[in-house]
């Protein structure tokens, strides 16, 4: 079995790498493009197996030669953007975020960035922006692949077709399984993306051909580029299939195919040729330009940072990959070059604390120096013990603390329903203790009436609305953190009225930074912080504006409580480094969340309370309760 050049696979590179730039760098133009990493991972399966089997066949295949090949294709373009990734981060990244740039810098080198970012996952995670290697994940996914898959390919000789089978079978049905209950480790393992790598191989194996596949495949590609969105539905799962088995009928179609001739077209192939470092450079440059500017970068950077990405992504395949490549003898200075790359992450991991890398620090949510959250015990309460998602394992739960949804008699009652930024009002809990707050706020979870495709946010909205339909609460009052827009605000207050409760509340968005305020401050404006400072991201602001016209619910604006025309507030109160308004991008500090309270939610809230009549309370029970969900207890 041999294999021959087919610039159309080249061509096939250029529209996923193009995907993948253009979902980074022009997201609201490109919110599919993500789908390019899965087309990558077919044309690797099918090149890499198409070697392998053209080898074993010919019985020249060895380990050493195969290996010594993926060492020279791979390693010489990422050694150079891992080291220059640490010196952009050595130049601009202080604090924690430098600690975990390191560690991503070791990773990428040992090429487990899939693991390393599994095991990050989480509600207290940093920002992307703060993690230029992210997009490394992949990559490691696809050397696992390049390790593992050989082995078996020699050990089954014969009988490969069955271990193509058994592998993609397998691996497909982990993924369908996986990513209902677990998205995040269904995206980022390899036994549920291997699936997606084996149908490479199985064309490599069965040289499939009919070229008017290539008509299916940019329908499917096409629809997956336009019908898919980041998070929705939960990817990979059944979604996946689009651009998979689009990339693969475009393979099988062959060269001589008309939309393949397309991809033939020079200038195509010439982005395919290079895809493979325009595709390392282009996050880097990207997260750097994100941090260091401290905002939302405009259009015209973003076209800048892809057309240097390009010009970078040339230069190192002219000047470093094939030069290099030819060099049989280079495969093992390169793996010790490797391994030096590897050290400078753990040596950057290592990072030591200078005194504004402590005062960053201070506010770190994942170390033990954090005093602004989980340590306050308001703060602990409303993030852990009401919350459908265990933020420390990621894990969905069944049930919350019954403390969280027990009413007092005799009290009004406010039914608190949201993400974190449900949570981080606990400082209202001080400002009326008159009223009884009941909480469900589960991290990352919006209200709504709607699938949301995640477990935990499933089973919270569920059960906020059977707590509405059981306390008839006499205000629902909502908040979240982002999306909005995507929201039916009238629908959902109607459908909390039809339940009983008396009126409800939506709470605007907080103004956002596009990294940790403390980062901000002390990377810009260390050692004096100004009191306010434009707010980072635009969403929340625009957003603002959206709502302001709601009547049902009603509404209230943070932003104009936090914001003027000189920018929105980064302190409440005269210390600089005790008293700022959040910790990390948009979650309130306790001084803040009692000032914000008091100010600006109070008020309203007293007002919508004073306009509701006396209710009964009826008692927690089983009635109707939403299905797999646990009862709370009887309180204590």
């Amino acid at each position: 079995m041999t294999t021959t050049y087919r610039p159309d696979v080249d061509g096939l590179r250029a529209v996923a790498v193009l995907s993948v730039v253009g979902a980074h760098a022009f997201p609201k133009s490109v919110p599919g493009g993500f789908i390019g990493v899965d087309i990558f991972f077919v044309i690797s399966g099918f090149l890499i197996s198409s070697i392998i089997f053209g080898e074993v066949q010919a019985g020249t295949f060895t380990f050493s030669d195969f290996y010594a090949r993926r060492v020279r294709r791979i390693f010489p373009a990422l050694i150079v953007v891992l080291i220059a990734t640490a010196v952009g981060c050595a130049v601009i990244g202080i604090g924690s975020d430098v600690r975990v740039i390191g560690t991503h810098i070791a990773a990428g080198a040992a090429f487990v960035s899939n693991i390393v970012l599994w095991r990050e996952v989480g509600y207290f995670d940093v920002e992307v922006e703060l993690k230029p290697l992210l997009h490394l994940w992949s990559l490691a996914i696809e050397e696992q692949f390049y390790i593992l898959w050989p082995l078996v390919v020699v050990m089954l000789k014969r009988r490969v077709p069955w271990g193509i089978g058994a592998v993609l079978i397998g691996s497909f049905v982990a993924n369908i399984v996986v990513v209902e209950a677990e998205p995040l480790t269904a995206f980022f393992m390899p036994v549920t993306r291997f699936w997606e790598l084996m149908v490479g191989a199985l064309l490599a194996h069965t040289r499939v051909k009919a070229r008017w596949l290539a008509w299916l495949g940019v329908a499917l590609i096409a629809g997956a580029l336009g019908l898919l969105r980041s998070g929705a539905p939960p990817f990979p799962g059944w979604a996946a299939l689009l651009p998979v088995l689009g990339a693969a009928a475009m393979i099988a179609a062959g060269p001589t195919a008309l939309a393949n001739r397309a991809l033939s077209w020079p200038p195509i192939v010439f982005i395919g040729l290079i895809s493979y470092p325009l595709y390392l450079w282009h996050w880097p440059i990207l997260a750097l330009m994100h941090v260091r500017e401290g905002h939302e970068i405009g259009r015209l950077e973003r076209v800048c940072a892809v057309l240097l990405s390009v010009l970078l992504a040339w230069l190192t395949n002219r000047w470093i990959e094939r030069p290099l490549r030819r060099v049989p003898s280079i495969a093992l200075p390169l793996v010790g070059a490797m391994a030096g790359v590897a050290a400078l992450g753990v040596a950057l991991g290592l990072h030591q604390h200078s005194e504004r890398d402590a005062f960053v620090a201070r506010f770190d949510n994942t170390g033990p120096q954090f005093k602004y959250g989980r340590e306050q015990i308001g703060f602990a309460r409303s993030r852990e013990e009401c919350n459908f998602l265990d933020i420390e394992s990621n894990k969905p739960r069944t049930a919350i603390d019954p403390s969280c949804v027990a009413p007092r008699p005799g009290h009004k009652t406010v039914l608190m329903w949201g993400d974190s930024h449900i949570q981080h009002l606990y400082g209202l809990r001080e400002a009326m203790p008159d009223v009884t707050f009941l909480q469900v706020g589960t991290s990352g979870c919006a209200p709504s009436l709607d699938d949301a495709h995640v477990v935990a946010c499933d089973r919270s909205n569920a059960f906020a609305l059977w707590v509405t339909q059981q306390v008839k609460p006499d205000v629902v009052l909502m908040a979240q953190r982002r999306g909005h827009e995507a929201t039916d605000w009238h629908r959902l207050a109607q459908e909390l009225r039809s339940r009983g409760a008396g009126a409800s509340l939506l709470i605007g968005p907080v103004p956002q930074w596009n990294q940790p305020l403390p980062v901000l401050l002390a990377r810009q404006h260390w050692p004096d912080a100004p009191e306010r400072l434009p707010a980072g991201s635009r969403e929340p602001l625009a957003a603002d504006q959206a709502l302001r016209g709601l009547r049902s619910p009603s509404y209230v604006s943070l932003v104009d409580g936090l914001c003027n025309e000189a920018g929105c507030l980064t302190r409440i109160g005269p210390d600089p480094h005790e008293d700022l308004v959040t910790f990390d991008h948009g979650h309130f500090t306790p001084n803040a969340s009692r000032h914000v309270g008091r100010k600006l939610i109070e008020p309203v809230l007293r007002k919508v309370l004073e306009q509701q009549p006396g209710r009964i309370r009826e008692e927690l029970s089983n009635a109707e309760r939403p299905a797999d969900l646990a009862l709370p207890g009887p309180r204590q």
